[in-house]
């Protein structure tokens, strides 16, 4: 989801519906920060794990994120930032439990991307 001020003001006063997956790109750090915070507050998350994109095996540390049900029955919250290419685990997301959840956050997206359209199909962009 692209922020920009005005629409980062309408969104406070609006609770998110849960989604699976999210994703969130822009250049405004802050504001994207502020939107996970919130999104984080209303689902609760029991935990919360964190995935550099850039790591040589980010994918892999995703896909088994996901097939790792969450401890005693809780959900789990996966931020995932600067993922250079997710078209391998879009399987895996698919299969995904409804006890985890994904968020993406990058600078920029290639929109025309398999992995764009399937996070656009299930989720909230």
């Amino acid at each position: 989801m692209q922020l920009k001020e005005k629409e980062w003001q309408k969104s406070l006063t609006q609770m998110p519906s849960k989604k699976p997956v999210y994703l969130f790109y822009g250049e405004e750090d802050f504001l994207i920060d502020c939107e996970i915070e919130k999104l984080k507050a209303s689902l609760k998350p029991f935990l919360c794990e964190s995935i550099d994109g850039e790591r040589e095996d980010a994918e892999t540390a995703v896909i088994e994120g996901i097939r790792t049900p969450p401890m005693f029955g809780s959900s789990k919250l996966m931020l995932v930032k600067n993922l250079k290419n997710g078209d391998s685990m879009i399987d895996s997301i698919k299969e995904m439990a409804d006890s985890v959840g994904l968020i993406f956050i990058a600078e920029k997206v290639d929109k025309r991307s398999k992995f764009f359209k399937f996070i656009s199909s299930i989720g909230e962009v």
